[in-house]
């Protein structure tokens, strides 16, 4: 009778601990201090494979952080990395800027054809967790920012959104010439994406600044995904300059076999 106990007591005391195991787990806190010397090892990553930032990494730091640190997370704004986007400032040649919403996946690593976010030093943020804050708090939350996190529960607004909002901004405002977007062949135009948001309305649509938008459809399957209702809401989003956009399809898996620079011109019109 003992023995048979013991191997239920046994066995509910493995499954207890395979459930705990399995459960999301909690959002880790570290310091302000760690959180900056993890980034800063990132950018010197940066700095040591790219050409300079015109920027060092301890102020890149410093802008970065003033900006959420010892604030209400729910009063951060945009705005308030505005210091940081113009100390680094965004310098993108004419027709060589990506842009992309739905695609993250599929963007190049070769910066000869085009640019986009990744290839820059503000790019370094870009496979580092989501970070978020408690109001008033010293520590950085890099998982369960949301009000579930016992330990985060003013973590929802997280700084990272809107870091991600002003780089996304100031993008835009230094593309020239003809830009080029790759969206989702089955999302499409999504009004909630920093493309949409934050994107779309800074283009310069001038003879100085952006002369045409070429969208670039990536499908999953061969369709002609210009059609999708939504695209019909970017070109109204470009007001009366929507004559400058432009839009073509591919498969995912050609796109995939291309370099950058054939992209357009292989892919098929809309």
């Amino acid at each position: 009778m003992a023995e048979s106990f013991q191997s239920v007591w046994m066995a509910l005391l493995l499954a207890s601990i395979t459930m705990m195991l399995l459960q999301p787990q909690q959002g880790q806190a570290e310091s302000i201090e760690e959180f900056g010397e993890k980034l800063k090892q990132k950018c010197n990553t940066f700095e040591g494979k790219h050409r300079g930032s015109k920027i060092s990494c301890d102020t890149f730091w410093k802008m970065f952080s003033s900006a959420f640190v010892n604030k209400d997370p729910s009063k951060i704004t945009p705005a308030d990395y505005d210091n940081l986007v113009k100390a680094v400032s965004i310098e993108i040649p004419q027709n060589k800027l990506l842009l992309y919403s739905g695609t993250g996946q599929l963007l190049p690593d070769n910066p000869d054809t085009y640019v986009h976010v990744w290839q820059t030093i503000y790019g370094i943020l870009g496979n580092f967790p989501l970070w978020c804050v408690m109001k008033n708090g010293k520590e950085v939350f890099s998982e369960g920012c949301d009000s579930k996190n016992p330990k985060c529960r003013d973590c929802s607004h997280k700084p990272a959104d809107e870091y991600w909002a002003a780089v996304s901004a100031g993008f835009a405002k230094a593309a020239s010439g003809s830009v080029i977007v790759l969206l989702n062949g089955d999302l499409g135009y999504m009004d909630d994406s920093y493309f949409a948001k934050y994107e779309v309305p800074n283009l310069d649509f001038s003879s100085k600044g952006v002369t045409a938008l070429r969208v670039l459809m990536v499908n999953k399957i061969d369709a002609d995904s210009c059609k999708k209702a939504n695209l019909i809401k970017l070109q109204e989003d470009m007001k009366e300059h929507k004559n400058l956009y432009h839009c073509r399809y591919i498969l995912e898996t050609e796109f995939k076999k291309l370099s950058a620079v054939d992209w357009w011109n292989k892919a098929k019109s809309g």
